[in-house]
């Protein structure tokens, strides 16, 4: 499939991690044509699917902050209930999933396309 994309859309790859013997939790994000790759320690009893949720929030703010918008952006995620939380139309009291909503209609307004992709790990 990536063979498909074209060369002027950005590809960003996230994940959540949750080490429970240790209680803690990280989340990753990896943009290899920005040569970024960043990852952060989230709160105490954090779940995993904020870990999801902050990877995705933090690699949208990364193209927002780009100084040209791409035309579109394609972030993969392992985690089908993020993606699917994140996409529906129920309205969340979550604060991560509200950010990344806004995120992804000023990404759209500014003219970027945002396109989440589930891989199975």
């Amino acid at each position: 499939l990536s063979h498909k994309i074209p060369d002027t859309t950005i590809c960003a790859y996230t994940d959540g991690s949750h080490e429970p013997s240790k209680n803690i939790t990280t989340c990753a994000v990896y943009i290899p044509r920005l040569n970024v790759t960043k990852s952060w320690t989230l709160s105490k009893h954090s779940s995993i699917f904020s870990a999801e949720l902050q990877a995705i929030h933090q690699t949208l703010r990364i193209i927002y902050d780009l100084t040209d918008n791409p035309p579109e952006i394609l972030v993969y995620c392992d985690s089908s209930s993020t993606i699917k939380t994140i996409v529906s139309n129920q309205q969340s009291t979550n604060e991560a999933i509200s950010l990344i909503r806004e995120k992804i209609r000023s990404l759209r307004s500014s003219g970027t396309r945002t396109t989440l992709a589930w891989i199975p790990s």
